[in-house]
């Protein structure tokens, strides 16, 4: 006689619960840990975290994925995971004054930058230079460009330079910021600093030096 089968655990585990009943591990900063921290770790104990753009929470899925392109990094848990279609809340989302909607393409004014992306810098004001960043989630760094008469620019991502005229000449990045709102898009810049009548006036950005995976 065949044994019953075992129903399958689609449930969602809520944040507090699953931070407090299944031993959630992450690094000393806060942030995830990367593919050398998690690649020997028993996988039934190891979650890849990417965004739900349906809650904006950050959601921990079983398995260790490396090749997910979406992936902001990783957990591990004392308890191990039973079943693929379960996740677990490791974030709730950001939430700031009002609704707003992040825009995939175009310019961030000066003002919704700091009002609504919850920006974060170094505590002396300045900006985190490459050690302080390489191993945070991608989606939220910012690469700080100084363009000139135009001001203070940040482009989502980890780069070295970027081009951002019709000259296609690189402009050396000057540091990076973080925010706790995470961005998805690459069609975006925003304005950091800077006189208004410029903050739409920047030529679209393209990436001139990119591909650092932050989870290495």
């Amino acid at each position: 006689m065949n044994a019953p089968a075992v129903p399958l655990d689609r449930s969602r585990i809520p944040l507090d619960s699953f931070v407090s009943d299944w031993g959630v591990q992450r690094p000393e900063d806060g942030g995830y840990f990367g593919i050398k921290d998690v690649q020997y770790v028993d996988r039934h104990h190891v979650w890849t975290v990417v965004y739900d753009t349906e809650t904006g929470c950050q959601v921990a899925k079983p398995d260790f994925s490396p090749l997910n392109v979406n992936a902001l990094g990783f957990i591990k848990t004392e308890k191990p995971w039973t079943s693929f279609l379960m996740s677990g809340v490791v974030a709730g989302p950001y939430v700031s004054d009002g609704v707003y909607k992040a825009p995939e393409v175009g310019t961030i004014p000066q003002s919704d930058f700091k009002k609504h992306w919850g920006v974060e810098r170094p505590e002396d004001g300045g900006l985190f230079q490459f050690e302080d960043i390489w191993n945070k989630p991608r989606h939220h760094v910012w690469a700080v460009l100084d363009v000139g008469e135009a001001g203070v620019m940040a482009v989502p991502g980890i780069h070295r330079a970027c081009r951002t005229n019709r000259d296609r000449v690189p402009t050396r990045v000057s540091g990076y910021l973080l925010t706790k709102r995470p961005c998805f898009s690459i069609k975006v810049r925003a304005i950091v600093s800077g006189p208004e009548e410029h903050q739409k006036e920047a030529e679209p950005t393209d990436v001139q030096d990119h591909g650092l995976n932050l989870m290495i």
